[in-house]
């Protein structure tokens, strides 16, 4: 949430109220998005998110299958939600 405060004020288009209200909107579609899915794959490094979502595709194909991957599962794993500190996305 910091990093987008910081673009919203970098841009001084919006007043501290609109910018506020848009922060609380942020925070809740980010908690209910936090709720709802299984894995968090944050594309701030392009080739590290292609690689996070590769492994999971990779991961639940294998489990779905009968058989595991432990390089994909490794990294699957990496990225889901309850093995994360959630709270830099929320706070």
């Amino acid at each position: 949430m910091g990093e987008l405060e910081r673009r919203l004020r970098a841009r001084s288009t919006d007043s501290d109220e609109a910018i506020v209200r848009r922060l609380a909107v942020a925070r809740a579609e980010t908690n209910r998005g936090l709720i709802r899915y299984e894995y968090v794959i944050v594309n701030d490094d392009l080739e590290k998110a292609r690689g996070e979502l590769a492994a999971v595709v990779e991961h639940e194909r294998a489990r779905l299958g009968g058989a595991t991957s432990s390089v994909s599962s490794s990294l699957a794993e990496s990225v889901r939600c309850e093995n994360l500190d959630l709270a830099r996305w929320i706070a």
